[in-house]
């Protein structure tokens, strides 16, 4: 019996000052005991987290230049990595920045 994995993830167009920022985007993943969930590359964001060990802030993301436009968002992930809580929230100056930093995880 493997421990859950679940866990539900966020994108709002905000710099992180208004917690009553609209959520533009939402996905959800499981990866244990199998891959499920609305994540568009779940498997992919599944063994990203694994590579991590669960880390978001380890993440690998993609080789890529970014513009310096300023269209902030903020990102968050809650739930559990191998029955351990995962909370994480971080804001990125674009969306294109955000992809560079922790790749498919945040790629829906």
């Amino acid at each position: 019996m493997y421990p859950p994995s679940d866990l539900v993830f966020t994108l709002a167009q905000d710099d992180g000052t208004d917690p009553d920022a609209p959520i533009v985007r939402g996905a959800t993943l499981t990866c244990r005991p199998h891959v499920a969930g609305s994540h568009p590359s779940a498997e992919e964001a599944c063994e990203l987290l694994d590579e991590a060990q669960g880390s978001i802030t380890d993440l690998v993301g993609h080789r890529r230049i970014c513009t310096k436009e300023y269209m902030p968002v903020t990102v968050t992930a809650d739930g559990v990595w191998e029955g351990q809580r995962v909370t994480y929230e971080e804001t990125f100056p674009n969306r294109c920045t955000l992809l560079r930093e922790r790749g498919t995880v945040f790629d829906f």
